[in-house]
């Protein structure tokens, strides 16, 4: 399969050729994301599902960005590696009935775009404070505030 940006072709794998097949993307960056330093890395399992449906197993995410720590205001890198989540992807559906972690696309160009799907993820990943090491180590009972996972929902 080949890919370009963020976006998957997926024409040979709806043509019945394969049921299952995996890419890679490695330092793919976007411009909703400036702060990247290396882009983002991950692998993607992609299985047919179900009639116009896709299913893909985003894993080992990975990405680096360069934050201005909000107690010291140096700058510092923060490495990421979120865990690996699961998107259902329909051709042709009603995007007013997409649920969490489900997407759309279209079944003319059979390309799914997954650019907002790492935007968003990213970005929910992130602290609200960016705090180095070196601050969390000597002073960390005035850092706090940082978001749960569970508490926050995608919307793609």
């Amino acid at each position: 399969m080949q890919d370009t940006d963020f976006s998957l072709k997926v024409t040979d794998f709806i043509a019945g050729k394969s049921f299952k097949d995996s890419v890679k993307f490695s330092n793919k960056f976007s411009t909703s994301l400036p702060q990247l330093n290396n882009g983002v890395s991950c692998d993607i399992d992609i299985q047919w599902w179900w009639d116009k449906t896709i299913l893909l197993t985003i894993r080992n995410l990975a990405y680096s960005q360069e934050h201005t720590c909000d107690v010291c205001t140096e700058r510092f890198e923060e490495t990421k590696t979120p865990e690996d989540f699961f998107i259902k992807c329909y051709a042709d559906y009603n995007q007013w009935l997409l649920k969490e972690d489900e997407i759309i696309f279209d079944s003319k160009h059979w390309v799914i775009d997954l650019e907002d799907l790492f935007v968003q993820e990213i970005l929910l990943d992130g602290s609200i404070k960016n705090v180095c090491k070196n601050c969390q180590q000597n002073e960390p009972q005035r850092i706090d505030g940082n978001i749960k996972g569970n508490d926050i929902k995608r919307t793609f």
